[in-house]
């Protein structure tokens, strides 16, 4: 319901949102290297910063799982209009195109996410927290180049 989000006016540089997230991963993923490009401009969101960090969480722990060895991920921050785009890249295997369409529904393991653990509900709540805030989440995949996750908020108004 509605009133169960927390709402706050924070600064996507805030430590609970983009770059309070990535030491954790760091901490336990030595092979990764976490590359973090935050555009200071970007004016406040108005989001439950629990909510984007678990989402943050989420689209990280796919990179990490999906990107085996020493791979890069890429969290990148930018304005694009009225909202905020927040970006996760991986450099893994990619998502084949047939699965595109159904990584966001809930319960759904493509082939790569069958052999791991989980119930395949990491991506379907990363896409409930983004339209809960008014935004939504979209992916993009090449076979062998990796994937690219993107969330895009609303500024505060």
């Amino acid at each position: 319901s509605p009133g169960a989000w927390i709402s706050a006016v924070c600064l996507p540089t805030s430590p609970t949102l983009v770059t309070g997230t990535v030491p954790r991963f760091e901490q336990f993923q030595p092979k990764h290297r976490f590359l973090i490009d935050v555009d200071t401009r970007i004016p406040p969101l108005d989001v439950d910063p629990r909510r984007i960090e678990q989402a943050l969480t989420n689209l990280l722990s796919n990179a990490v799982k999906y990107s085996p060895g020493s791979e890069d991920v890429r969290i990148t921050v930018v304005p694009d209009g009225d909202h905020a785009v927040i970006s996760v890249a991986d450099q893994g295997d990619g998502i084949p195109l047939s699965e595109l369409e159904r990584v966001f529904d809930r319960f759904y393991k493509g082939g790569a996410a069958k052999s791991e653990p989980g119930a395949g509900l990491g991506l379907y709540l990363v896409r409930m927290i983004a339209e809960a805030h008014g935004g939504s989440v979209s992916v993009s995949s090449k076979s062998k180049k990796g994937s690219t996750f993107t969330i895009r908020l609303p500024l505060a108004r």
